[in-house]
């Protein structure tokens, strides 16, 4: 075993008994750069039950609000505030705003982006710069090789097909290197011609993903500026305001962040509260500190990583009981968000 796969065996126990060590404390301590430390906890039952208490009153509200519209013919009526998700499809898939088909494109593209992830994780992807260095280092290796070649024409072919095939991003001609293979006078030149393989297949999935990832932000993007205002969306995020209210308390006093869940809700500073959730999030999930510096490899996407997801995906964590310790196996109650209207 190499050094490296010692290291990478010792960083990841160490990261499975800190993960360990959390679950049964069912806390982890992270720093905020204003506030100091801050305390975050999986909610225990008496907690899950305030956070449910407080959706439950939250929906009600959303289902019942209402606006005041002006008719065609001068008269006013009342109409609901907030339509569903469902409905707000329907109507947009009408006027073309957003159709099945683009439904359908923001659901692949998400099992695209995972794909291509977990392809670049098994082949070994550390980071951009280090592509770019593997593929200069084959480029001087082969330089260096050729250097010696009296017949000028052929140097010249030679420079040319050994730049060809070290250029990131370019998909390198067989001919290239057939001809480089041709005039190699030592086995080394087929290790490195191996080695450039492997690095431009590693350099095609990351580009791919930059691709995919892109159209992706587009898509989301799209997605919530027409679908932010429905309940569903309205409650999600109530939810999350919740939970950053109930888990997280400052070390220093055990006092939460805010006085009460409207003052989070009301806060300006929109950062802290999707620092404290992304917090949370990790936590829940168990990421540790350090694989959240692995995932920083892929930097372009840190945005999307870092962006809360919706309580119909994986937020639900194991409960803990009334003293703090953890329950194994039980996802914590949260609230379904579910259509029961077509407003």
């Amino acid at each position: 075993m190499s050094n490296n796969d010692t290291h990478d065996t010792v960083t990841e126990d160490l990261e499975l008994q800190e993960v360990l060590e959390e679950t049964v404390f069912n806390e982890r301590i992270v720093k905020h750069h204003k506030l100091g430390e801050i305390k975050l906890r999986h909610p225990t039952l008496a907690v899950q039950r305030k956070i449910d208490s407080a959706v439950r009153a939250k929906r009600k509200q959303l289902l019942t609000a209402t606006d005041e519209i002006t008719n065609d013919d001068g008269t006013t009526q009342r109409v609901p505030a907030f339509k569903s998700r469902e409905a707000l499809m329907k109507e947009y898939s009408s006027l073309g705003w957003w159709t099945p088909e683009q439904e359908l494109k923001r659901n692949e593209l998400n099992e695209q982006q995972l794909t291509l992830i977990t392809t670049l994780e098994v082949l070994g992807f550390k980071t951009e710069e280090d592509l770019y260095d593997q593929l200069n280092s084959a480029r001087q290796k082969l330089q260096e090789h050729f250097e010696d070649i009296d017949d000028k024409e052929l140097s010249e072919e030679l420079e040319l097909a050994v730049l060809r095939i070290t250029v990131p991003g370019e998909e390198p001609a067989g001919e290239d290197y057939q001809l480089v293979h041709k005039h190699a006078t030592s086995s080394d030149v087929d290790n490195i011609i191996e080695e450039l393989k492997d690095t431009h297949r590693l350099t095609s999935t990351y580009y791919q993903l930059i691709k995919i990832t892109s159209e992706l932000a587009s898509l989301e993007t799209e997605y919530m500026s027409l679908f932010s205002d429905s309940w569903q969306e309205q409650l999600q995020y109530y939810q999350r305001i919740a939970q950053v209210y109930y888990c997280s308390t400052i070390v220093s006093t055990g006092n939460p962040l805010w006085p009460n869940i409207e003052a989070v809700e009301n806060d300006e500073d929109i950062t802290l509260v999707r620092w404290v959730f992304t917090e949370l999030t990790a936590f829940w999930q168990g990421i540790t500190p350090e694989m959240r510096e692995k995932m920083k490899r892929y930097n372009f996407m840190e945005r999307l990583i870092e962006r809360p997801e919706s309580s119909e995906d994986s937020l639900d964590q194991p409960e803990s009981n009334e003293d703090g310790s953890s329950q194994e196996n039980k996802p914590t109650p949260s609230t379904e968000v579910m259509d029961t209207t077509e407003n």
